[in-house]
C-alpha cells in the first residue's frame, strides 16, 4: 500500500551546503545578542556557544583559505596581514570585520580598508593608501602629509627629498590648493622649494635660488602666471634679486642685495 505521508525532497549537495550556512549563520548570531547582554552569567554563555559554532562552522567547510588583497603600493602584505589577525583554517564566519578594518587603517600608510567574506573560504581586501604630497613643517618639526593635510603616520622621511616643503600653522590644509596652482607653471614650479603660510591668508615661496616670491592674498594665481610671464620674457630670477614681491595689484617690486625695495618697471597687465 503506498503511503499517504508526501517524503520530504531530497537536497541536492549544493542545498544541503546552503541550509547549513544559513542555520550556522543564524545561530552565530545568538552569541553576539547575547554577549550584549550585562550579565557576567550571559557573557560566559556567549562565549561557549560561540566555541562550539565556530567549531562546527570549521568542521562545515567555512574556513579561511586564502586571502586576496588590492591596492598595497607602501604597506607590505605581511603587515597587512597581522593587522588582518586570522590564519588560513580560522572559521570564516567568526571574523569581526568591522575590528580587522580598524586595525588595518590603524597602519601608518592605509587611508581606508574594505573588507568582505566571499563564501565559503576567501576574505577580501580592498585598501586605499594615502599619497605624499608634501612635508609640513610645524614647532620645528618635519612631518609628512596628504592632500587633504592628513599626517601620514611615522615613516621615514628621507625617502621623499623631493617633496617641496610647507611652513607654519594652518599650511597643511592649504598645501593642496597651493600646489595645484604652482602647476599651472610647471617650469616655474620646479624653481620652488618651499612656502611659508603666512598670517593665516597667504604665501611667500622659497626659490632654489635662495630668492623669496611673496604672493598677494587675492588672485595668487594670476600674480603667478605674471611672474612665469616675466621670467619667460626678461629671465628675472637671474638676476641679482633676493625678494619678488607680487602682493600689490599692477606692480612688482624687488628687493636687490645692499638696496631698499624699489619698483622694478614690470607690472601685471
Amino acid at each position: 500500500m503506498r503511503s499517504l505521508i508526501p517524503r520530504r525532497p531530497k537536497l541536492s549537495k549544493t542545498g544541503r551546503w546552503l541550509a547549513s550556512l544559513a542555520f550556522a549563520m543564524a545561530l552565530l548570531a545568538v552569541p553576539a545578542w547575547l554577549a550584549r547582554k550585562p550579565h557576567t552569567a550571559w557573557e560566559r554563555v556567549a562565549g561557549e556557544i560561540g566555541e562550539v559554532l565556530r567549531d562546527a562552522s570549521v568542521r562545515s567547510g567555512l574556513v579561511v583559505a586564502a586571502v586576496e588583497v588590492v591596492g598595497l603600493r607602501r604597506t607590505a602584505r605581511r603587515e597587512l596581514l597581522q593587522a588582518l589577525g586570522l590564519e588560513v583554517g580560522d572559521s570564516i564566519l567568526a571574523i569581526d570585520l568591522d575590528a580587522a578594518r580598524a586595525r588595518i587603517e590603524s597602519l601608518p600608510w592605509v587611508a581606508t580598508a574594505r573588507l568582505s567574506r566571499v563564501l565559503p573560504d576567501r576574505i577580501t581586501v580592498s585598501v586605499t593608501e594615502q599619497t605624499p604630497l608634501a612635508l609640513w613643517q610645524v614647532e620645528g618639526r618635519l612631518r609628512l602629509i596628504d592632500p587633504d593635510g592628513v599626517l601620514i603616520g611615522t615613516v621615514d622621511l628621507s625617502q621623499f627629498p623631493d617633496l617641496p616643503i610647507v611652513v607654519g600653522p594652518g599650511a597643511e590644509t592649504h598645501a593642496a590648493g597651493l600646489l595645484a596652482m604652482l602647476d599651472g607653471e610647471p617650469e616655474l614650479a620646479r624653481q620652488v622649494r618651499g612656502a611659508t603660510w603666512v598670517g593665516g591668508r597667504r604665501w611667500n615661496l622659497y626659490l632654489g635660488n635662495d630668492m623669496v616670491v611673496k604672493l598677494p592674498e587675492q588672485d595668487p594665481a594670476a600674480a603667478w602666471a605674471v611672474l612665469a610671464e616675466l621670467e619667460r620674457e626678461h629671465r628675472i630670477l637671474a638676476r641679482s634679486i633676493n625678494v619678488i614681491d607680487l602682493r600689490l595689484p599692477g606692480r612688482v617690486s624687488v628687493r636687490i642685495p645692499g638696496k631698499s625695495p624699489g619698483g622694478t618697471g614690470y607690472g601685471l597687465g
